[in-house]
């Protein structure tokens, strides 16, 4: 499996892209998420929960007044998994 390392992806850079062109920007994002869940098709059903996920993701973000406000709702949701998850182990 092959994932994409911290490397590959510049923040500089791609802040720069998206100061320059953010539909440029937005195609190159989405086809970073895209290639990676790619990436999971040999294990069953994580490709399906990972389109899901990003789908759920997308319409947050639109859904979303600004940016800070679509960085808030994807803290939350990651909170909200997190607490799942630990009712479930506990």
């Amino acid at each position: 499996m092959s994932w994409i390392s911290s490397e590959a992806v510049n923040f500089d850079e791609m802040k720069r892209l998206y100061e320059q062109d953010a539909e440029a920007f937005e195609r190159y994002r989405k086809s970073i998420i895209k290639s990676q869940i790619a990436h999971m098709e040999s294990l069953p059903g994580y490709n399906n929960r990972l389109k899901g996920l990003q789908f759920t993701i997308d319409s947050r973000r639109r859904l979303s007044k600004s940016p800070m406000q679509s960085c808030i709702n994807m803290s939350q949701q990651m909170w909200d998994s997190i607490s799942e998850l630990r009712s479930v182990i506990s």
